[in-house]
């Protein structure tokens, strides 16, 4: 728990900060910002990166990123600085890893312990781009050897356009959460095996009544064990104007999922205030208070 309470700190730091963003930035130079740990764990503190826009009226919108070595302009680093924003367990395995990582790009579908490192990408076959396959491969961090599979993945049709959310590992077996148009669908993928077991849909538009969409809460720690799936529904008008929503939870070792009770007196009108976070376990809220400052929640 306490590994985590930096980024938590980190977040309602971010939300209440806002109005100090603007009132730096109209003197025309740099915030003057830094991120300092409150608690926690001090080597985490490197890896976070938070940027912000000016967007005053009359002026050009200007992009600063705030960091533990302080706050930069963005229009003063080059283009290839701005644009690496890959985190530094991604860095560390591609350097550590080069053949392994040839061609993994897709950040969510990695999942690292202490034997192995799993990755997982739904996408077309190359003859047949109307269906779709799942690819998976596995890294023994001992051996150094690699195990690749490939998958035909049932429940989508052309139009699903598929992408995995998350992946877990249970027993022997790997769980890939996948998100598309239609919903969301949990498959369980046997390591000893090779393939598909079984799958699970845990979201789907028809069961939703309105128009539903589906989105994947913000996770501290992308690439490692996580018992949980924290996921958001909309459901909205033909106009798409968001009438409800909702935030569940799946457990991946019961394969249960549960509704998340928010706040009562807290408002939809609100939502664009509502920030989001869980780690392997938790799911956390902060709403950013109108007179500044923020509230947070363990949900």
């Amino acid at each position: 728990m306490r590994r985590y309470i930096n980024l938590l700190v980190i977040l309602v730091a971010v939300v209440a900060a806002i109005p100090l963003f603007y009132t730096a930035l109209a003197a025309g130079k740099d915030p003057g910002l830094v991120l300092k740990r409150v608690s926690g764990n001090e080597n985490e503190i490197p890896n976070v990166k938070i940027t912000a826009m000016d967007s005053q009226e009359n002026r050009l919108n200007r992009m600063f990123s705030i960091t533990s070595s302080g706050s930069h302009d963005l229009r003063r680093e080059s283009s290839f600085l701005s644009l690496d924003e890959d985190p530094a367990w991604y860095k560390q395995y591609v350097k550590q890893y080069p053949r392994y990582m040839r061609g993994k790009t897709d950040q969510g579908g990695f999942y690292e312990d202490k034997q192995m490192i799993a990755y997982a990408e739904i996408k077309p076959q190359p003859l047949h781009r109307s269906r779709v396959a799942l690819y998976v491969g596995v890294l023994d961090k001992k051996t150094k050897k690699i195990k690749t599979m490939k998958m035909k993945v049932p429940g989508f049709t052309k139009q699903s356009y598929p992408s995995v959310w998350d992946v877990q590992k249970t027993g022997n077996e790997l769980k890939v959460a996948a998100g598309m148009d239609t919903g969301i669908r949990v498959y369980r993928v046997s390591l000893p095996e090779k393939k598909i077991t079984g799958d699970k849909v845990i979201a789907q538009r028809e069961q939703a009544g309105r128009m539903a969409q589906y989105t994947q809460l913000a996770e501290t720690d992308v690439n490692k064990p996580n018992h949980i799936l924290a996921y958001q529904e909309e459901k909205v008008d033909d106009d798409g104007t968001v009438k409800e929503m909702t935030t569940f939870i799946y457990n991946y070792h019961t394969n249960e999922t549960k509704k998340l009770r928010l706040p009562k007196d807290i408002s939809l009108r609100d939502s664009d205030n509502w920030k989001f976070v869980y780690n392997g376990k938790t799911v956390y809220m902060a709403i950013t208070k109108k007179n500044g400052g923020a509230r947070l929640f363990n949900l």
